[in-house]
C-alpha cells in the first residue's frame, strides 16, 4: 500500500458481491499482490454487508461499503451499475490524488504494472476512457410466446 509521499496512480475499485470471498482473496494473493506501490484498491460492496464481513474488513482494511442494492437476475445489472457510479463518487471525494481511477469486477484478472506503464503514457490526456464496456453477457429471459424468434 502506498505512503502518503507516494505517488498513487492508479486507485481501482473492483465491484462484487459479498458473498464472493473465494475472488476478493485470489485477488490479494495474486494479481494485486503483484502491483506496483502506484497502484491501490477497494472492493466495492454493499453497506448491507457490512456486519457480515466485519472480520474481513478487519483484516484486509480494503473494503468500501456502498449505498446500494444486491442480487441476482435483473436486479444484479442495477446493483453492478449503482456500485460503479457510487464507487466513483466516493473514489474522487475520499482518495482525489489518484491520477486515474477504475472499475472492474472481481473475477477478472489484469497485469497492473503492463496498465500503469500504458497509463503513464496517457496522461497528457484531461478526460480518458480506457477499456471496453460490454453489457452483451446479459440474456433476458424467454417467456412462452414473447421475445423469441418464433413470434
Amino acid at each position: 500500500m502506498p505512503t502518503p509521499t507516494t505517488e498513487l496512480v492508479l486507485l481501482l475499485g473492483i465491484v462484487c458481491n459479498p458473498h464472493n470471498i473465494f475472488f476478493r482473496n485470489l485477488a490479494r494473493t495474486s494479481m494485486l499482490q503483484l502491483a506496483p506501490t502506484s497502484v491501490q484498491s477497494r472492493f466495492v460492496v454493499t453497506k448491507h454487508s457490512k456486519v457480515s464481513l466485519g472480520k474481513e474488513q478487519a483484516t484486509h482494511m480494503d473494503l468500501v461499503f456502498l449505498d446500494c442494492v444486491e442480487g441476482g437476475d435483473l436486479v444484479k445489472q442495477q446493483a453492478i451499475s449503482c456500485k460503479t457510479h457510487k464507487w466513483f463518487q466516493y473514489a474522487l471525494k475520499n482518495l482525489p490524488r489518484a491520477h486515474f481511477y477504475a472499475k472492474f469486477e472481481d473475477d477478472h484478472f489484469i497485469n497492473l504494472r503492463a496498465l500503469v506503464n500504458e497509463l503513464h503514457m496517457l496522461e497528457e490526456f484531461d478526460f480518458l476512457y480506457y477499456g471496453l464496456m460490454n453489457w452483451a453477457d446479459y440474456t433476458f429471459p424467454v417467456y412462452p410466446g414473447r421475445f423469441n424468434d418464433s413470434d
